[in-house]
């Protein structure tokens, strides 16, 4: 299975209970946006065969949609950068969303 085409958020009852997912995978979006906010990218790319976007895809969402600290976490970046994320007209690459050591929001 091709998994850079997975680039998707997926819920399903019967993976990991139903918890917010990327692809076809079973790593969770949480998961994955807090090893972001940890570690950065490398990891992510590295250890779990992740690409930039999927983990992007996964920060993006649980900026959206996660707890209220996820929320906050990164509101200044959705901000900034939603419209680039997910506009077909205006789609741009986003700036990377900030990690422990960049915590400035964007």
């Amino acid at each position: 299975m091709n998994r850079d085409n997975e680039e998707f958020v997926v819920v399903m009852p019967s993976r990991l209970g139903g918890t917010p997912t990327i692809g076809h995978r079973r790593i969770s979006t949480e998961q994955v946006a807090d090893m972001y906010w940890h570690n950065g990218f490398d990891d992510l790319i590295d250890g779990y065969d992740l690409t930039e976007k999927q983990v992007v895809i996964a920060v993006w969402f649980e900026a959206r949609y996660g707890t209220r600290m996820r929320r906050r976490r990164w509101k200044k970046w959705l901000e900034a950068n939603d419209l680039k994320l997910w506009s077909p007209r205006t789609y741009r690459e986003p700036a990377d969303p900030p990690t422990r050591e960049g915590a400035d929001g964007l």
